[in-house]
């Protein structure tokens, strides 16, 4: 009692003055708090990563599920498989160790990974490929490489205590490598910094050699801080060994730049799908080959121009929920358009992207240049003249319907045509033409209906068909278009284009439907 009666007769001055000390004590310690579980934070982020790998079929195809994938680390061997989205993540990996993945699949080469030293958590894009000649010809591979400074090789850089090439951002390195096997020759190399060999490969520098060495310069001119250079060797089976190089650049900060804020082309964004296996009757989505092509204005095509600096390359996110991005490659300064053919792109999944351009160690802030949601492939159904029908007019009416975009309706334009086939008798081919040729026809309805006595048919002079003769019909154009001018985007899948009217490859129709005409 005597104690709280002393404490309860305090001065008002000796009151306020324990008051700011108790507030500054509590500040001091909330403070300490928040520093030790930051340090913390940063202590067991900085120790620990993953690495996460999609394995798709070789260019870009479907992903391979069911693959078994070893990882050996200092501990022992983890072994897994891929999910449905031929993805694989190894977690809570030791960083600055080394490690190295096998990935099998009956019916498939093997490829190997083998990480140097993991320097920071690391995304892969895989490929499986298919053995040339003999699914158990396995090869033991073997890379040695040396880095430069330039092809003069006057500093050969070497790697620290972690593992770690550490460079001076000079704005190129100069690479030898060369590759072993001990029993299946090798058939050719690549190298590439940020990305593995065949990811992107359309817009991103790497080095190509057939045979069993490489050499070349690499531009580092876009990369800053920590990256991984990709050195792959194939032997002549398709076995693939790859080793990831940990390296370090160092670069200054020059505080005079003046950064270019991304602008964006119209559209920017371009999803693709585009049927690899003539499968589309049966909507087999699982044989689709899915990519997002991005393009911006580069500095020397942009507004600013003129009041700002190049950038020495430019840094790509992808985000799938428009708020969390996550950089997926870095280009250099001379390029406005990126290629993610990522196993991660699947149909129906809206999935963002922006780009910043960077200045060594500077990266100025990103702009988002639009969304896109790749289609989903799809088929035809209630198909006439059906396959086998007879007593077919000869001036018939073809019709279909389009089965796999329903939630898409009033959004997708079809693309399509109609060719017919009278190689029996005559060694003919006829399609619908006008006054500018060949009818492709673009509609958003997905019931078609082509009235034969509607148009002129080329290399058909009577404008019908010959009674009791046999022909045979089918669409070589089946695509949708989705123009999403909200999200600056444009989404194409190609089902068939026999005649490329839209795809760069030739997409052959599966089926053709033959039918025989009634007499007169």
């Amino acid at each position: 009692m005597e104690m709280g009666n002393r404490f309860s007769k305090k001065s008002p001055k000796s009151s306020a003055l324990q008051n700011i000390i108790l507030t500054s004590l509590a500040w001091l310690l909330t403070t300490f708090a928040l520093i030790a579980s930051s340090s913390c934070a940063k202590l067991i982020q900085s120790y620990y990563g993953y690495v996460r790998i999609v394995i798709t079929e070789y260019n870009s195809g479907p992903v391979v599920k069911d693959a078994t994938v070893i990882l050996d680390t200092k501990s022992g061997r983890i072994s897994k498989k891929s999910n449905d989205s031929g993805m694989v993540i190894f977690e809570n990996l030791e960083l600055n160790s080394a490690y190295k993945i096998e990935i099998q699949k009956e019916g498939y080469a093997n490829t190997v990974i083998d990480i140097l030293s993991l320097h920071s958590s690391i995304n892969l894009n895989t490929t499986l490929r298919k053995p040339k000649f003999d699914p158990a010809a396995k090869s033991n591979i073997q890379i040695g490489f040396s880095l430069y400074d330039s092809e003069m090789k006057g500093t050969k850089y070497v790697n620290d205590k972690d593992g770690v090439y550490r460079i001076v951002q000079k704005g190129r390195i100069y690479i030898e490598a060369w590759a072993r096997s001990d029993n299946v020759k090798i058939s050719h190399m690549y190298a590439k910094l940020g990305n593995p060999p065949g990811a992107e490969a359309l817009t991103s520098p790497r080095i190509y050699n057939a045979g069993d060495k490489l050499n070349g310069t690499i531009d580092t001119s876009p990369f800053n801080g920590k990256t991984y250079l990709f050195i792959d060797a194939y032997d002549e089976n398709d076995n693939r060994y790859e080793i990831i190089v940990p390296l370090y650049f160092i670069g200054l900060v020059d505080l005079r730049v003046t950064p270019y804020y991304v602008e964006y082309s119209k559209p920017a964004i371009y999803g693709y799908n585009i049927n690899s296996q003539v499968k589309y009757y049966n909507n087999a989505s699982k044989y689709s080959n899915s990519y997002v092509v991005i393009k911006w204005k580069k500095w020397e095509e942009s507004s600013q121009k003129s009041r700002t600096d190049k950038p020495v390359g430019y840094a790509v996110y992808r985000s799938f929920d428009g708020k969390k991005f996550s950089k997926i490659a870095t280009v250099n300064g001379n390029m406005n358009m990126f290629i993610d053919s990522s196993g991660e792109i699947t149909y129906g999944k809206r999935i963002w992207y922006a780009v910043s351009s960077v200045y060594g160690s500077f990266e100025a802030s990103k702009t988002t240049l639009g969304s896109v949601i790749v289609l989903p492939l799809f088929g035809i159904s209630n198909v006439q003249p059906a396959d086998n029908s007879v007593d077919v007019s000869t001036t018939p009416v073809f019709s279909w319907n389009f089965v796999g975009l329903e939630e898409y309706d009033g959004l997708v334009t079809y693309w399509y045509d109609v060719w017919l086939y009278d190689m029996n008798v005559n060694k003919k081919y006829h399609y619908p033409v006008n006054s500018e040729g060949q009818v492709i026809f673009k509609s958003k309805d997905k019931n078609v209906r082509i009235e034969f006595s509607d148009y002129s048919w080329y290399n058909l002079p009577d404008k019908k068909l010959q009674a009791n003769k046999p022909y045979e019909w089918g669409p070589e154009l089946i695509a949708a278009i989705w123009e999403d001018e909200t999200n600056n985007s444009i989404s194409t899948c190609i089902v068939c284009d026999y005649n490329g009217v839209i795809s760069i490859s030739v997409i052959p129709p599966e089926k053709y439907y033959l039918f025989v005409t009634k007499g007169e």
